[in-house]
């Protein structure tokens, strides 16, 4: 059973983070977080949540490839960093986005207005991929070496360089490079799903192993958790670094409306 903890400001919620990092005995970089703003929300990404099976999965990718072309100056050819971009622009992948940053977490759970407690998820990601392929280690799509595993089996079809080897059941975490601004600000990172559609916590309780917890925010504490993120520096323009988010926390200082 996952273990849940429950903070109401920030300075508890990061005193929480550090008795992880002690405990799992890990560093900055090593332990991942997913703010989402419901408990209701599984670690399941797009694809999987919204039911898409692979046929509807590789017509939306296709669809994708062809009509993106005249939308974007991006000409990137690599089938990962294509199908992150996917994600980037809300196409349902199954990719799931983490991030190295608990506050940048911690935005993104209290980032909606709805009246419902919040959850951020924190991982190990080392030992996600060590129940899932016995590799202990973080891979690194089109630069991994790693020959135990081949990774781009996790790829829809369409994106392969090699059809002939069949999708792998259980999630791995994945390390993309750095390929735009908003990703280096939000230290983003990635999971992505398999075959199997199960959440992510599922995995780990299936083996009994312990490095994964869920966090949550009471939904009477947002406005104080809010206002301490806020006087930290993590803003909307901090987090999604553009022009439109900059306007957004303008007009959010000076309260207008």
């Amino acid at each position: 059973m996952t273990k849940e903890i429950i903070v109401k400001n920030i300075p508890d919620y990061l005193s929480e983070i550090l008795n992880l990092v002690n405990e799992w005995d890990l560093g900055h970089g090593d332990i991942w977080f997913r703010g989402v703003c419901s408990e209701k929300m599984n670690l399941l990404p797009g694809v999987k949540w919204r039911n898409i099976d692979i046929g509807n999965e590789e017509s939306l990718i296709s669809s994708f490839l062809i009509h993106s072309k005249s939308l974007s100056e991006d000409n990137t050819q690599c089938p990962w960093q294509l199908y992150s971009l996917m994600q980037h622009y809300g196409l349902p992948t199954r990719l799931l986005d983490w991030s190295k940053s608990p506050l940048v977490a911690a935005y993104f759970a209290l980032e909606a207005d709805n009246e419902e407690d919040r959850i951020v998820w924190v991982m190990d990601p080392f030992s996600l991929n060590e129940l899932s392929t016995d590799y202990r280690g973080v891979f690194v799509p089109y630069i991994d070496l790693n020959e135990e595993v081949n990774i781009d089996c996790y790829l829809p079809r369409i994106l392969r360089k090699d059809n002939n080897v069949n999708m792998q059941a259980f999630p791995i975490a994945i390390e993309p490079p750095y390929t735009n601004k908003r990703i280096l600000a939000q230290q983003g990172c990635f999971t992505v799903h398999g075959s199997k559609d199960e959440s992510i916590d599922v995995q780990f309780d299936r083996h009994s192993c312990d490095k994964i917890t869920k966090i949550k925010f009471c939904k009477d504490s947002i406005g104080e958790l809010r206002k301490d993120l806020n006087s930290l520096g993590v803003t909307v323009s901090s987090i999604y670094q553009d022009l439109n988010s900059l306007s957004k926390q303008l007009v959010e200082h000076h309260k207008f409306t």
